[in-house]
């Protein structure tokens, strides 16, 4: 297992893109161009009736070594569920959800999925929702994950896409096992402690207890829990917007957001404070093992995770691109960006096989 994210990246500083620039053919390092931010995905459905997979879940079991062994099996690793969205035939593509979060967040992008020809594996990490909590699971746990997800559905590699706090797993994915994430996305994604200049007030405080005193960090989290399981969907949605009202978010995302949150805070909140320690403290992965192509895209009003300690990051990779969002915040970034990379990697797909033919 690699460790310390002490260690600087090498390299060039990246490339850091915009939609604008990219259409004006000027794109580059010093590229500042603009781009509108989406909402939520098309209702578009398969039109070849192709076999569609609209949230359907698995659990499985994992040794030590991150090898799956089904539903039925037992084995000492640990044990997660996982959704599918999109089809079932398409082009395989892990989605790792945020910090809190849940599988539910995917079901927002099952008819792009549907429509690009992608099969969209979105695991739930321990703690959350369906799957068992694991309070002593690491950053780089998250390799183990990604390849017992892969394992069950029978994919050798595929690429990952990442949101908010879901990116420093993805990242351990990447760096630990390579072989295994032949891309890797982030999205709103979240930076180490080190890279970070501010973070929300709620956020460090739930971090400081996260690693200090556990148990009153789960009761707080469970309370925030009850509160947004009573309250309406733009109270949670609120905390993800910035520079615009959450009533300005489309009640089809703005549903799906709480539900998602309600998910991954319900009970005693396992998942959420053990992440919040991650959040919190440094972690066990090397940068510089991460050489897997990495593209980075961020709203530059941001304020869950600010666009300065993103470049930081993107700045350390062996191989990243930063595509900056303007005028786009946390939930922007997620709901404009992940549409386009599913789109992009179906269409990749559909390449690669005709390729092979």
């Amino acid at each position: 297992m690699a460790t310390g994210d002490e260690t600087a990246g090498g390299g060039d500083a990246p490339d850091e893109t915009d939609r604008r620039a990219r259409d004006a053919g000027t794109t580059g390092n010093s590229a500042a161009t603009e781009r509108t931010a989406g909402s939520a995905t098309s209702a578009t459905t398969a039109a070849d009736g192709a076999p569609r997979l609209a949230g359907r879940t698995r659990r499985v079991t994992f040794d030590d070594g991150g090898r799956a062994h089904g539903d039925e099996s037992r084995a000492h690793g640990g044990s997660f569920a996982y959704a599918e969205y999109g089809r079932a035939d398409g082009t395989p593509v892990v989605f790792l959800h945020g910090t809190p979060g849940s599988r539910r967040l995917a079901s927002l992008f099952g008819d792009a999925a549907a429509a690009a020809g992608v099969r969209l594996l979105a695991p739930e990490r321990p703690g959350y929702g369906d799957s068992p909590p694991a309070p002593d699971r690491t950053v780089a746990d998250g390799a183990r994950l990604v390849a017992a997800v892969l394992d069950d559905a029978g994919v050798d590699s595929a690429p990952v896409v990442a949101f908010s706090g879901g990116a420093a797993y993805g990242l351990a994915a990447a760096g630990t096992v390579p072989d295994r994430v032949s891309s890797l996305h982030l999205v709103a994604g979240a930076v180490p402690p080190r890279l970070r200049e501010a973070t929300p007030v709620v956020q460090r405080v739930l971090g400081t207890l996260a690693v200090h005193t556990p148990r009153l960090a789960g009761a707080l989290v469970g309370l925030q829990g009850a509160v947004a399981g009573s309250a309406r969907p733009e109270a949670v949605v609120g905390q993800y917007v910035d520079g615009r009202e959450p009533t300005d978010v489309p009640d089809r995302v703005a549903e799906t957001v709480a539900s998602d949150f309600q998910t991954a805070v319900g009970g005693a909140g396992r998942g959420t404070v053990t992440e919040f320690r991650h959040a919190t403290t440094a972690w066990d992965l090397s940068l510089d093992a991460v050489e897997t192509q990495t593209t980075l895209y961020h709203g530059d009003r941001d304020e869950n995770v600010p666009l300065s300690g993103v470049r930081e990051l993107a700045d350390e990779l062996p191989d990243a691109t930063l595509d900056r969002l303007p005028d786009t915040d946390h939930l922007g970034s997620l709901t404009t960006a992940v549409p386009e990379i599913i789109a992009e990697l179906g269409e990749d797909g559909r390449s690669e096989t005709e390729s092979e033919r």
